[in-house]
């Protein structure tokens, strides 16, 4: 009996550890799956549009879509705009290079700078595995935002 306990007390110890380890794999992998982009700042206009109308920067994260590593890659972009119209039109594109493959591409976005940061504009793509940059710029005069992502 002692025998039987023992080997029941290794056997939930050995399992346990398993699950242990397994999920620090997979929470040590997740930080390379994620970004935060330099400001991409910025000027925006009225819809159609060339007067400008409103300034301010775009802050942006970079991460693999949840739970699909290696997968499609999101990018979020939320606004911290002023300006003098209640319009402010805000259109760019987000480019990417697969370092390791070369394969690259580039996504349009369109969104409103008075959004806020609690309304971000989606961007997805698929760049496939490896080392990634990207980079988000404006129609208008702009800084780039430019991160790197490993999926």
């Amino acid at each position: 009996m002692r025998t039987l306990v023992t080997r029941s007390i290794l056997a939930a110890t050995a399992v346990t550890g398993v699950v242990f380890a397994l999920g620090a794999g997979n929470a040590a992998a997740d930080p390379a799956a994620t970004a935060a982009f330099s400001p991409t700042f910025t000027i925006g206009t009225k819809v159609g549009g060339s007067e400008v109308t409103c300034a301010g920067y775009l802050e942006s994260t970079a991460a693999v879509y949840p739970g699909q590593t290696p997968g499609p890659v999101e990018v979020l972009l939320k606004s911290h705009f002023v300006g003098i119209s209640p319009q402010c039109l805000i259109s760019g594109t987000v480019k990417w290079t697969n370092q390791d493959t070369g394969a690259s591409g580039s996504k349009r976005y369109d969104l409103s700078g008075f959004d806020g940061p609690a309304a971000p504009t989606g961007v997805y793509f698929d760049p496939g595995f490896g080392h990634v940059t990207i980079e988000i710029d404006s129609d208008k005069w702009c800084i780039p935002g430019k991160a790197e992502l490993t999926v």
